[in-house]
């Protein structure tokens, strides 16, 4: 669903699972261990970050990952992040 703005919402609500861990593609830089989440322009201009909340989902953004791998030279890795904190509700 869009909303005004271009602020786009997945779903309504329902029929999703809580998200507990989130999955990201991301890029190292060998020499001072500096990370930064890769991301790729759609078609229609917006910004996609190489992030997912299911091993399915980070898998269809492989082929991207690979191809930063290949343009840059530099390392790119799979991450897990599993710790949820919720910080704040807006209600």
């Amino acid at each position: 669903m869009y909303l005004d703005g271009g602020v786009v919402v997945s779903g309504n609500g329902s029929g999703f699972a809580r998200i507990d861990a989130l999955w990201a593609w991301i890029s190292t830089d060998p020499g001072d261990e500096e990370e930064g989440l890769i991301g790729y322009r759609t078609p229609d201009g917006w910004w996609m970050p190489l992030v997912g909340a299911d091993r399915e989902r980070i898998e269809s953004y492989r082929w991207h990952a690979e191809l930063v791998k290949a343009a840059t030279g530099q390392p790119v890795k799979l991450v897990r992040f599993s710790e949820r904190t919720d910080i704040e509700v807006i209600e």
